[in-house]
C-alpha cells in the first residue's frame, strides 16, 4: 500500500510529505528541549538560585513554544497539501479509466457505487496520507534521534567509566 500510494504522489506531494514529517519531528524534539529546560530550572531553584537569574530559561521556553507553533503550522499545511495531491492523482486516474468504459457499463452498474468509490473511498485514502503518514514518519525520525542521543550518552559514559577505571588502576601500579 505504501509503495502504491507513494507512486501516486507527485514530486510536490512527496516533498510536502517529507517536509511535514521533518517538521513533526522537530515539533516533538522541541518538547524534549522544553522538558530539559524545565528540569534545569528546577534543579537551579533547589540549589538556591534566585528567580531573577533564571529569566534566560524562561525566554528560551517562550521561544520554544513559538517554534513549536510554527513547526505544527507548517507540518499541518504540508500534510494537507500532500493529501490533496494524492486525491487529485487518484481521481484523475479513476476518471481516465471510467471514460474507457462503454455506455452500456453505466446502464448495467449502479451509479451510487461508482459515486461512493469516487468520493468516500478516495477521501479515506487522503486521510491516510494527509494525517497518518506524516505523523508516523515524524515519529520515526524522532525515535531515530532519541536513539542517536542515547547512543552518544552511552558511549560518553563508557568512555568516562573506562578513563576513571584506568585512573583508578594507575594508583595501584
Amino acid at each position: 500500500m505504501f509503495r502504491e500510494m507513494s507512486k501516486l504522489l507527485t514530486k510536490t506531494g512527496k516533498r510536502d510529505l517529507i517536509i511535514s514529517s521533518v517538521f513533526f519531528a522537530l515539533y516533538g524534539l522541541s518538547s524534549i528541549a522544553m522538558i530539559v529546560i524545565v528540569f534545569s530550572i528546577l534543579f537551579q531553584i533547589f540549589d538556591g538560585t534566585s528567580l531573577a537569574s533564571l529569566y534566560k530559561y524562561f525566554i528560551a521556553i517562550g521561544l520554544l513554544v513559538v517554534f513549536k507553533g510554527i513547526c505544527n503550522m507548517v507540518a499541518d499545511m504540508k500534510k494537507h497539501s500532500a493529501g490533496f495531491d494524492i486525491v487529485q492523482q487518484i481521481r484523475e486516474r479513476m476518471i481516465i479509466k471510467l471514460k474507457k468504459f462503454s455506455l452500456g457499463f453505466y446502464t448495467n452498474e449502479r451509479l451510487g457505487e461508482i459515486n461512493t468509490i469516487l468520493h468516500k473511498d478516495v477521501d479515506n485514502m487522503s486521510l491516510v496520507v494527509g494525517h497518518m503518514w506524516s505523523r508516523m514518519f515524524g515519529d520515526f525520525y524522532r525515535v531515530q534521534s532519541y536513539l542517536l542521543v542515547l547512543q552518544v550518552l552511552i558511549s560518553n559514559f563508557l568512555f568516562l567509566w573506562s578513563y576513571l577505571f584506568r585512573l583508578h588502576l594507575s594508583f595501584y601500579i
